[in-house]
Order: C-alpha cells, then structure tokens, then sequence
C-alpha cells in the first residue's frame, strides 16, 4: 500500500473529515459489522458522525446510525490545534493487513490537505496519541480514528474497604471493668477517574473519622491508566491447610474496579498475604507512592520552614556536615541560600580537596565577626550531590 501526501500541514484548522476503515485480510465481516466511521469536526464545535456496517459488501455499506452534536468551541479548538500539531511533521507509517484511513484538513483560507495512514499505531500530538486526546475531549470513545483502537478500556473508579476487628483481652479483670475491649477500625480508599480525586477515610471506634481528599487535574486518570486493565490482578495466593487463625484479630476487604467497558471486578477476603492478589504489594505501593508525593501534613507541618531563619544582608552561610550518621560535625561555607537540613552535598576534604559526599545536619546564618572558625580556614561546599544513574 502506498501513502502519499503533497506537504506538511501549516495554518489554521477550520474542519477535519476523516474517514476510518477497519476492513483488513480475513474472515468477511457480517453483515451487522461496524466497518468504516466518517467524523468531521469544525472551529464552531459542530460535529457530525456516521457508521456504517458491512451490510451487501464493498461499495454498498449500509449506514447504522448517525449523530449530530456540539463542544465547546475552545474544546473544539485545542482538538483542530492539536490535529494541526500533529501533521506538522507527518511521517506515515506504512503496515499492511490493517485497515485505514483518510483525513481531509481544511484551513481558514479553505486551502484542502489530504492524508491517508494505516489504521495502527500512534500519532503523536502534545505528547500524548492524538486518538485517544480526541476520543477523550469528544467523549466518544467509540470512534476508530487513526489507530482503530476504539475497544480501548480504563479504569473509571477504583474503591478499597477494609475493616479490622480487634478484641483485647484483659489480664485481670477489674470490678466494673469489661473483660475484654474491642477495636473498631474501617479504612475506605476511593480513586475517581471522572472528579480527579482520591479519597482516603479512617474510621476509628465511633468517635473518630479522619478524611484525607485529593484532587490533581489530570494527575489521578494518569495513575489509574498505569494499571494493566486487561489483567489488573494476579491470581490470589492459597492458604496452606495448617494456617492458625487468631479469632481476636480479624481482618477483611472489598476491592471494586469499575471500568469504561468491560463488567467491573469485585474481590473479596482476608486482608493479608493469603488473601490477596499476589501482585498487591504493585498496586497499593503505586498508589502509596502518588499520595506520599503530595504529603499529608504540608508546609505548615515541616520544620524546615517554620524553623528556617532568614538571612540578613551581613550573613554568611554556613553549613555543618557529617560524613556519618552520629559522626563528628564539620563546618563549611556556602554561597547560595538553597540547603536545608538532610541535604546530601559535596564536600573537599583535606589538604588535596578530596570530594566526598556529606549530609547536611544544620544550617546556620552568621556575621563574620561571629564565624564558628576563621573565615580563611573554612573551605566552601562545592554544591549538592548529584546522584549518578547506573
């Protein structure tokens, strides 16, 4: 198969027509088959699509249905830019056995520009697939587009609850004092691909809910898309015969995955080793990993800015380092205002400047008058350490 195509796009997109079909080398599609979508797509936000099935064969496809809708006009907009990124620089890739596809742009000057591809593969735009960025803002993840992938599946809410029991028994019962106290703890986690946020709600007894919400644009779709929708959980670990349950601490889950397409998962059991997938540990450290990042306490928590002194016009800056953890404190001067407690930085050491890696346990702001050493003999930090990939 051949694809040509005169120049590179350049202007300023007033429409797009595409025309996506999927009918490759194989079996004969049936009569029902959806097999060819035409979409076209204009700088009002107006849209129109149709899909044809199979029906007599080629040359006589039978059309199943037909939409007409609208988009916000910027929506619309960063759709065209987008599609005008993406032919900048066009390079088709060339497969065969695949279907295809045929796109018209036309300009605001109503210059036509024509372009054919195999339906497969990716079209790189903003970074992302250009069919799946339009799929997402026309919400029609329907549409065949450039790579055909209209089946594609997500993952649209993930939830998590847990619930412990636990009774403690008292050694010795006193007069009027129950023998025995019982813990109540509940922890829901809901992860909503749709609103962007996480939710992490604690239940302690009945007296105490402690709720942490986050919300990151674009930041939740991108962890829930890291998950493998096609096998998200590993099969769950047996329990040897002899395992001894401990009746006074009980543990138990719900686990949901609702998806875009295919039937959601539900897994329940024990809250352990032997009652979970064998590939948890992945999927809750990922998740650990994306909360830990944006903290729980913030700023307002952190000791090195409520404690961190600002430094006067007459300061220096000086820096005390250790080369071992509890070891001996040396003092070095620095230039720049940006170490904080816990810093790894280079040091030279030594009367041949050696560089070796310190951690920095205090920073200190001092007039000159008031240097812990003389300034003459205070050697000056060389900056921080830069960890080498391997």
């Amino acid at each position: 198969m051949l694809f040509k195509f005169d120049e590179s796009f350049s202007g300023e997109i007033k429409k797009i027509r595409l025309v996506s079909n999927c009918i490759c080398f194989g079996p004969c599609p049936e009569p029902e088959d959806e097999v060819e979508q035409h979409l076209t797509l204009n700088n009002k936000g107006q849209i129109w699509f149709s899909s044809f099935c199979f029906g007599q064969g080629h040359g006589k496809y039978e059309k199943c249905y037909t939409r007409r809708m609208s988009i916000d006009m910027d929506k619309a907009k960063y759709v065209l830019n987008a599609v005008a990124s993406a032919f900048e620089n066009f390079d088709p890739m060339i497969v065969t056995d695949v279907g295809t596809w045929d796109i018209e742009i036309t300009d605001t000057c109503e210059n036509n520009f024509k372009y054919t591809g195999s339906l497969y593969g990716i079209i790189d735009t903003y970074e992302q697939n250009l069919s799946d960025l339009i799929r997402d803002e026309l919400q029609m993840p329907e549409l065949l587009l450039f790579d055909g992938n209209n089946l594609r599946d997500f993952i649209e809410r993930f939830s998590l609850v847990y619930h412990r029991h636990i009774v403690f028994k008292r050694e010795s019962s006193e007069e009027g004092m129950p023998d025995e106290l019982i813990l109540d703890y509940s922890q829901t986690l809901i992860i909503d691909r749709e609103q962007e946020h996480i939710e992490n709600k604690i239940k302690i007894g009945s007296e105490c809910i402690v709720t942490h919400t986050y919300y990151v644009g674009d930041g939740v779709s991108d962890l829930l898309d890291r998950f493998n929708v096609d096998n998200m959980f590993l099969p769950v670990l047996e329990a040897p015969d002899d395992v001894i349950e401990d009746e006074n601490d009980k543990t138990s889950y719900i686990v949901r995955v609702e998806f875009n397409k295919k039937p959601d998962i539900v897994l329940n059991g024990v809250y352990d080793k032997y009652g979970l997938p064998e590939n948890w540990a992945e999927i809750i450290d990922e998740i650990w990993d994306f909360i830990s990042y944006y903290g729980l306490g913030g700023d307002i928590f952190n000791p090195k800015i409520y404690r961190k002194i600002r430094r006067r016009v007459s300061d220096l800056i000086f820096l005390y380092v250790e080369f071992g953890y509890g070891g001996k404190e040396y003092c070095y001067l620095a230039q720049d205002d940006e170490y904080f407690e816990g810093d790894l930085v280079d040091v030279p050491v030594g009367d041949e400047g050696k560089i070796i890696v310190a951690e920095v346990t205090r920073v200190v702001y001092l007039p000159a008058e008031e240097a812990p050493y003389p300034i003459d003999k205070i050697k000056q930090v060389i900056g921080k350490h830069k960890r080498e990939n391997n």
